[in-house]
């Protein structure tokens, strides 16, 4: 898991909220901070958009390539997590059958 989502093109105020990102993705239980995580990373990617258009053009390649890399992490770190809450529904219900038929 990639802890801190810096790079040396990072602004303050990104640097700020990727701190709070990489907390947001050590907690083990979701259930409270998914709303919390969607909210994150909308405001991330607003501040990465703001960032690229106030950037040097001599910066702004470099930042845009540490930034895709970022976005990656983040993308499969998402979709494994809705992979695990997708397997945990399906095992619920199959308990949930299974308990039904010892009735």
């Amino acid at each position: 898991m990639i802890d801190n989502f810096n790079h040396a093109h990072t602004p303050l105020f990104l640097k700020k909220l990727n701190a709070k990102l990489a907390d947001n993705l050590k907690v083990q239980d979701r259930i409270d901070s998914d709303e919390h995580l969607k909210r994150l990373v909308t405001l991330r990617h607003k501040l990465v958009m703001r960032a690229l258009k106030q950037l040097p053009s001599s910066k702004l390649s470099s930042f845009a390539k540490n930034e895709l890399i970022v976005n990656e992490f983040l993308e499969n770190f998402i979709k494994e997590l809705r992979s695990q809450i997708k397997n945990n529904l399906v095992e619920l219900s199959r308990a949930k059958k299974a308990a039904k038929s010892y009735e």
